[in-house]
């Protein structure tokens, strides 16, 4: 509380040097972060980081005549549940709301009288933020919006008759609960408007816009029109101040890359010639209660960084939803920027999902349905192939989901609804990419099982057991045994693991028993915890990439409806929508199940026609390489010709160790097996 309390006066008085003091920040931009909890929670972590304790917010007008009713409380839930957030989980103690004039305060009040028994969620100060003293503002738009219309003159005098009564108002509303406190922000007022203003607010912010905290002469900042601090006294018994600082790149933005943010006030208070050498009596009325800074997008960069640069491919399905049966399978080229719907160009194959790409990315698997049938299947495709896929699982008649590829790309596995003595029964099967089963596995008990993934360097397979509010997270291998929950909390659904290692994966879980909104979790060598970008909003549906970098989906706000895909970094919460790639991947339909293949790095060209096995063996031995010519087989459209010799040359500083003239094989012979013309280099 800092109301003008006079019975305090001389504890205050002896008390202004204390530590506790409030460091604040201007938060404008807020129209653009509220409701979007990545972009709330870096404000706020930033805050935290930074030490501030009391947040000042423009945009709450905007708003409340924008974006949501903030006098509704079913409405309001964003604001409320923001400062409710700010103050609980970030240490701010004070949040206050930024008015230009009375009328919008009355509204901010009617927030307030909504949240009366909820200190959490109100606010604490209201500023009123009004340049009468600015010619080019009052030009700009004050002399048709507020003075022409009320009957002031279009001048700083006029400007000031007509702020003047406004913050009375407002002061008088503060004046009623002694858990609000009034504020007001000047800049260049004459010394008489410094004493009328300071009589009605609690708190007056005087800005110091310099580029630096000293002058030439090295005097303090403080003396940047020092007249106004004393002249705040001049009609009152007792005033609160604030300097405020710009970080703004035109005032002390450059000066900040080079010193640390306290040392502006600490240089205004105790500087060559600053606030604390000042001896006159009007300091006896007055406390220095701390400093603030403006504005949050000056003092924090938050220009998002831009989408990682990847290479590879992804795919994914999108669906009006589930039981419609209209998914399509797409595939996105990061490399040639280019998105291609695979079912425009397939035959007799419907309502395809779920993809998984093989190991060196020539194939992909998927579920679909055989056109005119609703019986989901496995299938293959021969990517760039130009062929249609091949249902894999067709011939057995069965219910076969989930197809993912095994980390040596040689088989698939997949869940598998069969029926047996009057009653459907689940299990995995493992087939080759010809269809053949070559190992089943049966987990314990009778529960639904599905999504099974494969670790990538051991035999452990993760998978879903149960359905809804009983599944749960479990591993089994090969062969059936050790079939072991990792995680099953209690009427809460857990489905859709994903492996990042071997002692790492992701998976999506409710939020509670009660509310069903998905939640992506990580879990490293069985620590549990929710990935940092994570909020109250649906996130389901990871794949890794490489690094700290996943693909979800997620109906977070900004999205083209539904779930959206998108990258997020799960060290740094960045968060990029897969539009910011290519416009038209999201759509207002549902976008799911994301997958994603690194491009291959090719071998330069001539190393694809020299063999070197041989090199490197024993001492003793001899060391031939063998120069091929593709001539029949898989690679007979490609050519190599040898030169005329090769030269060997170390590593350490590319000396030439010896030159060598290939020899030819058989005389050009064709070599049956391989199919190549051969040269030796013995």
């Amino acid at each position: 509380m800092f109301k003008r309390n006079f019975i305090l006066f001389l504890f205050i008085v002896l008390s202004y040097y204390s530590n506790a003091q409030t460091k604040a920040l201007y938060v404008n931009d807020l129209k653009h972060i509220i409701g979007d909890h990545y972009k709330e929670n870096k404000l706020l972590q930033f805050a935290k980081d930074s030490g501030y304790t009391y947040l000042a917010c423009y945009n709450i007008h905007y708003i409340h005549k924008h974006l949501f009713d903030i006098t509704n409380p079913a409405t309001a839930k964003p604001l409320h549940d923001f400062i409710v957030k700010a103050k609980q989980n970030y240490g701010i103690q004070k949040v206050g709301a930024i008015g230009e004039t009375y009328a919008p305060f009355e509204i901010f009040q009617d927030y307030n009288l909504d949240n009366i028994n909820e200190p959490d969620a109100r606010f604490d100060i209201f500023n009123m933020e009004f340049e009468f003293w600015n010619q080019n503002t009052i030009d700009a738009y004050y002399c048709n919006d507020y003075l022409t219309p009320n009957g002031f003159s279009c001048d700083t005098a006029g400007a000031f008759a007509f702020i003047l009564p406004e913050l009375t108002r407002l002061d008088s509303m503060c004046n009623e609960y002694d858990w609000l406190n009034s504020e007001y922000y000047i800049g260049h007022p004459t010394d008489m408007q410094c004493a009328k203003l300071a009589k009605h607010t609690d708190r007056v912010l005087v800005h110091y816009y310099r580029t630096s905290d000293v002058y030439n002469n090295g005097n303090s900042i403080y003396n940047y029109n020092k007249g106004r601090i004393p002249a705040l006294t001049d009609s009152v018994d007792f005033i609160h101040v604030m300097p405020i600082f710009s970080g703004e790149d035109n005032f002390m933005g450059p000066w900040l890359e080079t010193h640390p943010e306290s040392q502006a006030f600490h240089t205004w208070m105790y500087g060559q010639n600053a606030y604390d050498d000042e001896t006159g009596d009007w300091k006896n009325k007055m406390n220095i209660d701390g400093y603030i800074w403006f504005k949050y997008t000056a003092m924090y960069d938050t220009t998002p960084p831009p989408p990682p640069a990847l290479t590879g491919k992804m795919a994914y399905h999108n669906y009006t939803d589930y039981a419609t049966g209209d998914g399509q399978l797409y595939i996105y080229d990061f490399d040639k920027n280019t998105l291609t719907n695979l079912n425009s160009s397939w035959t007799g194959i419907e309502n395809t999902i779920n993809a998984h790409f093989s190991p060196n990315g020539k194939y992909l698997t998927f579920m679909g349905w055989n056109q005119g049938t609703t019986d989901w299947d496995i299938f293959l495709y021969e990517i760039d192939s130009g062929n249609n896929p091949v249902n894999l699982t067709h011939p057995r008649n069965n219910r076969d989901e989930d197809p993912k590829f095994a980390p040596d790309g040689k088989k698939i596995i997949y869940k598998e609804r069969f029926w047996d003595n009057g009653s459907f029964h689940y299990r995995f099967q493992e087939m080759d990419l010809n269809g053949n089963i070559v190992n089943t596995i049966d987990p314990s008990g009778d529960d639904e099982v599905s999504m099974p993934f494969y670790f990538p360097n051991n035999n452990n397979i993760m998978y879903a057991k149960g359905a809804g509010a009983s599944s749960a997270i479990y591993s089994i291998l090969p062969d059936g045994t050790d079939d072991t929950a990792l995680h099953d909390s209690t009427a809460i659904q857990q489905y859709y693991p994903v492996t990042i290692n071997d002692n790492k994966f992701i998976y999506t879980r409710w939020i509670s028993s009660s509310d069903h909104k998905d939640q992506l979790y990580i879990d490293t060598k069985n620590t549990l915890s929710k990935i940092s970008f994570v909020d109250t909003f649906d996130y389901s549906d990871a794949f890794f990439i490489k690094d700290n970098l996943i693909l979800f989906s997620s109906t977070r706000p900004g999205g083209k409806g539904g779930y959206d895909l998108c990258i997020g970094d799960i060290v740094t919460g960045d968060i990029w929508s897969l539009e910011q790639y290519f416009a038209g991947i999201n759509t207002t339909k549902e976008e799911l199940g994301a997958c994603f293949i690194i491009s291959k790095k090719k071998k330069p060209v001539a190393l694809k026609y020299i063999a070197l096995d041989n090199i490197g063996y024993r001492p003793g031995d001899d060391k031939i390489a063998i120069l091929r010519n593709p001539v029949t087989g898989y690679d007979s459209g490609e050519s190599y010709s040898a030169g005329s010799s090769y030269q060997i040359k170390k590593v350490s500083d590319s000396t030439v160790v010896t030159t060598i003239t290939p020899e030819e094989w058989k005389n050009g012979s064709t070599h049956d097996q391989s199919g190549d013309k051969v040269w030796w280099l013995n």
